[in-house]
């Protein structure tokens, strides 16, 4: 049987900053996403309240 390698993060020693940002680059990334996502949601609502009111 072959063992399947996994990266681990070792969080508790070394240096904090690399970790830092292997941590937080994915939460901004995500965040950033969602304010894409939340951006299109209310075009496309303002679009079909816009239209129902004509």
């Amino acid at each position: 049987m072959t063992k399947s390698r996994s990266k681990q993060l070792d969080m508790l020693n070394g240096s904090i900053w690399n970790k830092i940002l292997i941590f937080a680059l994915p939460v901004a990334a995500t965040a950033i996403l969602e304010q894409h996502f939340n951006a299109s949601d209310i075009a496309v609502v303002g679009n079909f309240t816009g239209a129902g009111k004509r």
